[in-house]
């Protein structure tokens, strides 16, 4: 296998990351995997005068190599991390079988994200309402500034003195 991969710079592309709510908007334009309904709401939200606002993702176009370099790092290294941590924490985590183990024929890899990801922004949100309706002071963070899950560059892998695993 070549390293050539390594040394190409990265190829992006836009993807559709669903509409932005607007103030006055009842419905919602939303996200939906039925772009049936997506259009529908976009279309009536933009009826009753309230325009949604397209929001975009940038997305690597990574070649095969690193797709399997990735998955294999995912299962070498990346699953002793995932196995220190509790079941309180939320993320992409790996699947794993009843006997804790990553079943390494599957199909998939990944446990679905996007139900955890709002069980926990949904836990959060109430506890900060909660904690302001009892007067008490609150303060929420993001460590997602820069949406820096969508920025990847293999270029350190040929870092002078890097250690490999």
């Amino acid at each position: 296998m070549s390293e050539d991969w390594v040394k190409r710079p990265s190829v992006y592309r836009l993807l559709d990351a669903g509409t932005q709510r607007n103030p006055g908007d009842k419905d919602g334009a939303g996200s939906n995997s039925n772009p049936r309904i997506t259009r529908s709401r976009v279309l009536n939200a933009t009826e009753a005068g309230n325009q949604p606002t397209a929001v975009f993702r940038l997305m690597a176009r990574c070649s095969i190599d690193f797709h399997v370099l990735s998955l294999l790092w995912m299962m070498a290294v990346g699953n002793l991390f995932d196995k220190r941590l509790s079941c309180n924490v939320f993320g992409i985590r790996l699947r794993r079988n009843r006997h804790g183990e990553i079943n390494t024929r599957s199909l998939v890899s990944l446990k679905a994200y996007l139900r955890p990801f709002r069980e926990w922004r949904d836990g959060g949100i109430k506890a900060m309402r909660t904690s302001l309706s009892e007067k008490r002071k609150v303060l929420a963070l993001t460590a997602d500034v820069s949406s820096f899950y969508h920025e990847l560059s293999p270029g350190f892998m040929l870092e002078k003195g890097r250690i490999y695993v």
